[in-house]
C-alpha cells in the first residue's frame, strides 16, 4: 500500500496571542495522518514573559545587524520555499521584506504553493485610526465620523492578501469592516495549557476588605489605557468601598508597547483580582477577557453595538464604555453579595467551550486537506 503524501504546512512569522503554537497543536493532533506542521517565527514574548517553542525561531531577528538580518531572511526563505506546501501566515508578516512582498507571492502563485493570511489588529488596522480614536473618544461615542482604518502600506498588503492568498482571516469582527470577504476566526483559548499555568500560579495576598482592579493591555493606546486610568482614579476617590488599582502602564499611556507584567504574573492577578478592565477604544474584547471569564473575573470591556451580533451573552462580561464605565463599576460593586454573583465554573466553561476553543473550529482548516 502506497504511503499518503502529506502536506507540509509552515505557520510564521509573527505570533500574536500564542496562535501559531495552538494551530500547530490542533492541527498535528487532529490532522497528523495527513499534513506535516511546522512553525517559525521572527518575532515573539521574551523566555521572561513567556515560554513559548517553534520549529524554527529567530525571536530578536529585525534588531540584528542589516547584513546578518538580510542573509538569515533569504536564507531562510530560499529553504522554506522548496520544502513547504501551504504558507500560513499571521499578523502581515511574510518570509521576506514588505517591498519585496509582491514578488514572493508571485512566486508562490509560480510554483503552486498556497498561501493563507489571518490578520489579527494592527497588521491592518492604522495606528492614526486608534490614536484618533484615542483623541476624539466622547466624539466617536456620539457619533463624529471616523477617518480611513488604513495606512497605505496596510491597503498594499491588503490588496496582496486579495490577490494571492487563497483564504483570509481576521481574528476580531471589526476588521470584516476593512476585508469584508475574510472569515471571521474568532481568538483561541488553549485550555488544556492555560489549565495548566493558571493552577500553578500563586495568588498575591489579598486583604478581604479591599476590591482590585487590575488594567494591565500589551498596548494602552490600542487599549484607550489614558482614559481608563483617569476613570479608575476617580472611581478609586468616590468608591464608598476600599479599591485597589492595579494599573502597571499607567506610566507608558502615551507608549504603543507597554509589557510591563510578565505573563506569569498576569496569571497571579487573574487569581486575585476581582475586576478586570480589557479595553474602551477597538470595539471587541480580546485574549485577557476569554482568560479573565475562564478564571471567572468580572471583565469590562466596549464592545460596537454594530459588533453584539457576534457576541454571545456571558454574565462575567460587562458592556461598556468609557463614558458609562465609572456607573457600571459602580452598580456592579454596590449590589449585594446574593445579587453580584460571577458565573459558575461550569457556565463559564461553557462560554468558552462553544466560542474560544479550537476544536469547536477545525473545520476552518478542512480547504488545508484538499
Amino acid at each position: 500500500m502506497s504511503k499518503i503524501k502529506k502536506t507540509k504546512i509552515l505557520f510564521g512569522t509573527n505570533d500574536i496571542g500564542f496562535r501559531i503554537g495552538l494551530y500547530t497543536k490542533h492541527l498535528e493532533e487532529r490532522f497528523g495522518d495527513q499534513v506535516l506542521v511546522h512553525s517559525y517565527v521572527t518575532y515573539k514574548l521574551p523566555k521572561h514573559h513567556y515560554e513559548t517553542h517553534f520549529t524554527y525561531e529567530y525571536a530578536n531577528l529585525f534588531a540584528k545587524p542589516l547584513l546578518l538580518r538580510w542573509f538569515l531572511t533569504f536564507y531562510n526563505f530560499l529553504r522554506f520555499f522548496w520544502k513547504y506546501d501551504v504558507f500560513f501566515f499571521l499578523s502581515g508578516e511574510t518570509l521576506l521584506t514588505r517591498k519585496l512582498r509582491p514578488l514572493e507571492f508571485r512566486l508562490y502563485k509560480l510554483l503552486g504553493k498556497r498561501v493563507v493570511m489571518s490578520f489579527v489588529g494592527a497588521d491592518i488596522r492604522s495606528p492614526k485610526y486608534l490614536q484618533w480614536k484615542n483623541e476624539h473618544l466622547y466624539e466617536f461615542l456620539q457619533g463624529a465620523q471616523e477617518p480611513k482604518k488604513t495606512e497605505p502600506f496596510q491597503d498594499k498588503l491588503i490588496r496582496d492578501s486579495r490577490k494571492y492568498a487563497e483564504k483570509i482571516f481576521v481574528s476580531t469582527p471589526d476588521l470584516l469592516d476593512i476585508i469584508p470577504e475574510a472569515e471571521y476566526f474568532p481568538v483561541m483559548l488553549d485550555i488544556e495549557q492555560f489549565s495548566r499555568d493558571f493552577e500553578a500560579a500563586v495568588p498575591f495576598e489579598k486583604p478581604d476588605d479591599e476590591i482590585w482592579i487590575l488594567h494591565a493591555p500589551s498596548g494602552p493606546v490600542n487599549k484607550g489605557s489614558v482614559h481608563i486610568h483617569r476613570v479608575l482614579r476617580e472611581f478609586e476617590c468616590e468608591c464608598s468601598r476600599k479599591i485597589r488599582l492595579l494599573m502597571p502602564t499607567e506610566e507608558l499611556e502615551n507608549k504603543i508597547k507597554g509589557y510591563t507584567l510578565t505573563r506569569y504574573e498576569l496569571l497571579r492577578y487573574y487569581k486575585s483580582c476581582d475586576i478586570i478592565i480589557d479595553q474602551m477604544i477597538v470595539g471587541w474584547y480580546g485574549m485577557q477577557t476569554i482568560e479573565a471569564v475562564f478564571a471567572d473575573k468580572i471583565v469590562f470591556v466596549y464592545i460596537d453595538p454594530a459588533l453584539e451580533k457576534f457576541h454571545q451573552p456571558n454574565a462575567n462580561i460587562k458592556i461598556s464604555n468609557i463614558a458609562n464605565l465609572k456607573g457600571k463599576m459602580s452598580e456592579f460593586i454596590l449590589l449585594t453579595t446574593d445579587e453580584n454573583k460571577k458565573c459558575s465554573d461550569n457556565i463559564s466553561l461553557e462560554w468558552i467551550n462553544n466560542n474560544h476553543i479550537i476544536e469547536k473550529h477545525y473545520a476552518k482548516f478542512s480547504f488545508l486537506m484538499q
